[in-house]
């Protein structure tokens, strides 16, 4: 038994999601040189972007939230649990390296990116209504089997 679409579960996720997708094209954007207008001069984010820190194998880090929600978006659209799983297992590790990057960010540079931080907190945010999920769905199935 699943209780995605039925309690607006699988829209708020998407909808997380689909906010992952948004800032991370902006970062990728941002740390490629492209101008996106959404990082102001002040914010920090020029001077995070241009830290190696910003980059993985010449790869913007960016690139894998967002190539992780096409595939929740994906897995979300066509109720594939086995995309939105491969995608959370890609999301529980980005925060807690975007966790680290913030604490860096501070000692080291004195400045936060805010699209960066957005990026964490909608992350975070999606990993929560997950488990949410996962939660509604075990009471679910319990509540199913007692019924019977």
């Amino acid at each position: 038994m699943s209780y995605r679409g039925s309690n607006g579960l699988s829209r708020a996720t998407q909808l997380v999601a689909l906010g992952i997708w948004i800032t991370s094209i902006l970062l990728t954007l941002e740390t490629l040189g492209g101008e996106t207008g959404v990082c102001t001069p002040g914010w920090g984010c020029q001077v995070l972007l241009a830290t190696p820190f910003s980059r993985v194998s010449g790869l913007p880090i960016s690139v894998f939230p967002l190539l992780a929600s096409i595939l929740y978006l994906l897995g979300s659209v066509r109720e594939d649990t086995k995309l939105r799983k491969i995608a959370v297992s890609v999301f529980i590790p980005m925060l807690l390296l975007g966790l680290l990057l913030t604490y860096i960010s501070i000692k080291d540079y004195g400045t936060l990116c805010p699209l960066c931080e957005a990026t964490k907190a909608l992350i975070a945010n999606l990993l929560g209504l997950e488990y949410l999920d996962i939660r509604m769905e075990k009471k679910g199935d319990g509540m199913a089997r007692t019924s019977q």
